[in-house]
């Protein structure tokens, strides 16, 4: 739901599928997916999943592609999401230039990461980075509505970043979620 509430028929990006948990959950709301990862087998992994449930190329495909690089064409998607994986892309800034290359306006971008403090689960603190410092990549990178939720997801923070074009446009202020579904 952070996502908008309607992503049917909209081409989402998991930039870092791993095992594929996020990858299907977007397919049971309606998204067409492009699952990418630096792992083949996590990926062949998808694929005997895809296969399983019946799903054509035309909701799901998978990418290879070298470990820090976001696999993604000029403006392919309609969004990215990236979970858990923004901490280990080893040059985050040429990373976050190719996902915005990639994404079609107003480029909403997803980022989900543990939050930089103790928590009862997840990685250890240094494999976390701070929602401050992925907020600063990321309008770096050229995104203009950056923000974070820390209250909606236990234990883990939800980064949104999309493009506002000028002070007078009709969508400024407005959630990036929101503009997803416009």
């Amino acid at each position: 739901m952070l996502m908008g509430n309607d992503l049917r028929n909209r081409t989402i990006a998991d930039l870092a599928a791993g095992d594929g948990y996020f990858t299907f959950k977007l397919i049971e709301v309606g998204a067409n997916v492009i699952a990418i990862s630096d792992d083949q087998r996590q990926l062949d992994a998808i694929e005997a999943r895809k296969k399983e449930m019946k799903l054509g190329d035309d909701r799901l495909r998978t990418r290879l592609v070298t470990k820090g690089q976001a696999g993604l064409a000029p403006d392919e998607v309609d969004a990215c999401l990236l979970a858990h994986s923004y901490v280990s892309i080893p040059d985050k800034k040429v990373y976050l230039q190719q996902v915005y290359a990639g994404t079609r306006m107003p480029k909403p971008l997803f980022i989900l990461e543990w939050l930089n403090t103790e928590t009862p689960v997840g990685p250890p603190m240094t494999d976390r980075i701070s929602s401050e410092r992925i907020m600063d990549d990321v309008g770096l990178a050229g995104y203009t509505d950056v923000g974070a939720y820390s209250a909606k997801i236990p234990n883990q923070v939800f980064l949104f970043a999309s493009y506002q074009s000028g002070l007078g446009d009709d969508s400024q202020g407005m959630d990036p979620a929101q503009l997803l579904t416009q």
